[in-house]
C-alpha cells in the first residue's frame, strides 16, 4: 500500500538542510548545553544529517549518490523507536488497576519482578 506523500522532495531537501544547520549551529545554545559533550554529539549529528543531504538524489542534492527512497527507509527504525509504548520502562505510567510499573509484570501471575 502506498502512503500519500505529505511533502514533495524539494521541501524534504529544504527541511533536511534546515535541520542539519540548526543542529550544527543554534540548537546547543538554545538547549543551554553549549560546551558540553552533548553539544558536541548534537553538532556531529547535524553535520552528518547535512552531509547525507548533499549526497541524496533529490532536487536539492548536490552529488546525488544515495537514492531518495533509501534515506526515507533509513529513518524507519528511528521513527519506530520513537513511538510511545504503553507503560514502557521509565514512562511513569502504571498498568491499569495495579501498582505495577509495566504491562508485562501486571500480566504475570508472580509480581516479584516489580
Amino acid at each position: 500500500m502506498r502512503f500519500p506523500r505529505p511533502i514533495d522532495s524539494t521541501l524534504h531537501g529544504f527541511t533536511d538542510y534546515s535541520v542539519g544547520a540548526t543542529l550544527l549551529t543554534v540548537f546547543p545554545r538554545l538547549a543551554n548545553i553549549e560546551g558540553t559533550e552533548s553539544a558536541r554529539q548534537i553538532r556531529i549529528a547535524g553535520a552528518t544529517h547535512a552531509s547525507y543531504s548533499t549526497l541524496t538524489d533529490y532536487p536539492l542534492g548536490i552529488v546525488k549518490l544515495i537514492p531518495y527512497r533509501a534515506t526515507w527507509r533509513s529513518t524507519l527504525p528511528v521513527r519506530w523507536r520513537s513511538q510511545p509504548r504503553p507503560s514502557s520502562p521509565g514512562s511513569g505510567r502504571r498498568a491499569a488497576g495495579t501498582g505495577c510499573p509495566t504491562w508485562r509484570c501486571a500480566r504475570s501471575s508472580s509480581r516479584r519482578s516489580c
